[in-house]
C-alpha cells in the first residue's frame, strides 16, 4: 500500500504548494492487510493512494470501510474503486473497450474496411 502524508518527519516533496512525504506500507499476503492498515492508522497519514494489486484487490471492501471510517481522502487505481466508497479511482473503462472492441468488430465481418472507422 502506498499512502501520502502531509506530515514530514524527513525529506519532504512540494505538491501543488502542499509539502507531502510518501509511506509505503508492505502487504505480501492478504492476511496481512489489518496489521498494515493498524500501522496507517497510527501513523497519522491524512490520504491514501491504493494501487489495488492482486494481493490486496480480496481486501477492497475491507480497505474501503477503514478510509471511510478514519476519514481519509482516497484515490484507487482500479475501475470501481469510488463506486466502492474510495473518494476518486481512475483506471480503463474495461466496459466500454470491450464495447468498441465489439462494435469494431461487428463492422469488419459486415464488410467495412477498419480504416474507414475513425471513431
Amino acid at each position: 500500500m502506498f499512502v501520502v502524508s502531509t506530515k514530514c518527519l524527513g525529506p519532504c516533496t512540494t505538491l501543488a504548494g502542499i509539502r507531502a512525504e510518501s509511506q509505503y506500507f508492505e502487504v505480501r499476503q492478504p492476511v496481512e492487510t489489518v496489521a498494515a492498515l493498524d500501522k496507517i492508522a497510527a501513523s497519522g497519514i491524512h490520504a491514501f493512494w491504493y494501487a489495488g494489486d492482486s494481493v490486496l484487490r480480496a481486501r477492497t471492501a475491507d480497505i474501503v470501510a477503514f478510509l471511510r471510517d478514519h476519514k481519509l481522502a482516497s484515490i484507487g487505481a482500479i475501475a470501481g474503486f469510488a463506486e466502492d466508497g474510495g473518494l476518486a479511482d481512475y483506471a480503463p473503462d474495461l466496459q466500454s473497450a470491450i464495447d468498441r472492441t465489439a462494435n469494431y468488430v461487428g463492422r469488419i465481418l459486415k464488410g467495412r474496411s477498419a480504416i474507414r472507422f475513425g471513431g
